[in-house]
């Protein structure tokens, strides 16, 4: 049916989207599904990733926030049981997989504080837990599975980490509250693709950064860096972060002209230019953060 007819089927995925999104219910939708067999019919259909990326991108905070908050709640739940529990060779998992992927970067893509993310995903605070540490669960899983896309949960990992303050009230703060170092180095020693190395050896290294100097006795991640006797590990390690230290350093050169000349040049420009009357404070200097925007290692 599928091979036949794959038009009809990208018509089905896209109708069933449109309703969710309008806010009708499974249960009117599929009135003879229960939602558990509604997602299980979903997951079936081949992802329309450009769609449901478009269509994501397209609402706003507020909206996140309210009128379309119990459909992302939804939609993220049913894809972490689906990716958990569906059989491995179950395209369910996969399309589950790719779906989580793509409401995670499209959420973490509207600078939503941490608690809003917590409320757009996980249906707020107080329900929270059980959503964010089965999502945990499933990015240890994740890595230990060679044939899944370990690449795209390290680097949307890293992400949720790094966009969102891993304060209490973040999702960020989850990955510490779960021990993945025996996971993490496990691949690092086991991988020889060197973007996955890279990327698991930063993810390591950013957990492990948190509060390090204050609370240190408090980060799982910390206490095992420093009680390994791992040479092979820990010299992976250093390679893959030197590796990316030197993947910066040549985007800094490409985007800054930091020669003499240029610096001398641009400083004296500048002055000038505040010094006139109708170009007082209206020189701005174009922040490191949108500089960099393209650097972001999580946004593959």
């Amino acid at each position: 049916m599928t091979s036949r007819h794959p038009s009809l089927q990208v018509s089905k995925y896209i109708v069933i989207y449109t309703k969710l999104l309008e806010g009708l219910p499974p249960q009117q939708i599929a009135p003879h599904e229960d939602q558990e067999q509604f997602f299980t019919n979903l997951f079936n259909l081949e992802v329309k990733n450009e769609y449901l990326r478009g269509e994501l991108d397209r609402l706003s905070n507020e909206s996140c926030l309210g009128r379309h908050k119990p459909f992302l709640n939804m939609l993220f739940q049913e894809c972490l049981k689906h990716a958990r529990n569906a059989p491995h060779a179950d395209v369910r998992k996969r399309h589950a997989l790719e779906t989580l992927s793509i409401v995670l970067r499209c959420i973490l893509s509207k600078n939503l504080g941490g608690w809003e993310v917590m409320e757009v995903l996980g249906g707020g605070v107080g329900q929270s837990d059980d959503v964010f540490m089965t999502f945990t669960a499933l990015v240890d899983d994740i890595i230990q599975d060679e044939v899944a896309p370990r690449m795209y949960f390290i680097s949307i990992s890293k992400g949720l980490y790094l966009r969102l303050n891993p304060v209490i009230l973040s999702p960020g703060a989850y990955l510490l509250r779960r021990d993945l170092f025996s996971s993490l180095t496990a691949l690092i020693k086991s991988c020889d693709t060197e973007r996955i190395i890279s990327e698991a050896a930063l993810l390591l290294a950013i957990l492990a950064n948190f509060h390090k100097s204050d609370a240190g006795r408090l980060n799982p991640y910390v206490k095992r860096m420093r009680s390994t006797q791992d040479v092979d590990l820990m010299r992976k390690v250093c390679w893959a972060i030197n590796k990316e230290l030197m993947t910066s350093i040549r985007g800094y050169r490409d985007i800054s002209d930091d020669s003499a000349k240029s610096i001398f040049t641009t400083s004296f420009g500048y002055m000038f230019a505040s010094l006139r009357s109708d170009g007082t404070l209206s020189t701005t200097l174009e922040p490191s953060r949108e500089l960099f925007k393209n650097q972001w290692a999580w946004d593959i």
